[in-house]
């Protein structure tokens, strides 16, 4: 699944995103430096895939499709739990959403 998210990103964006490990996180760098706009947290049965974007009620209903523990937002932060790469492309927008306000700062 963290494969899969880094390659959709990296085939929609004009920037190369590599996967930064950490202990319990695996963040987001480019050019060596971090640029967490999103964070994946591997787990047993699901992948916990983290975006910082303001909550809005278009991403909403698109992560209430997708995600199998419903809307979680809290910091910041939607917090979507995937059990698979299924609803993957419908989550691009959100993530370039992220991007995008990340790379503004």
């Amino acid at each position: 699944i963290v494969d899969a998210i880094f390659a959709a990103v990296n085939g929609a964006s004009s920037n190369n995103y590599e996967p930064n490990y950490m202990k319990s996180f695996i963040g987001v760098k480019l050019d060596s430096k971090p640029c967490n706009f999103f964070i994946v947290t591997p787990q047993k049965k699901a992948t916990t895939l983290g975006i910082k974007v303001p909550q809005t009620q278009e991403f909403d209903k698109t992560i209430e499709a997708i995600s199998k523990s419903g809307v979680k937002y809290a910091n910041g932060w939607y917090s979507i739990s995937l059990t698979s790469t299924e609803g993957l492309n419908a989550l691009l927008p959100i993530l370039l959403q992220a991007e995008k306000q990340f790379l503004k700062k």
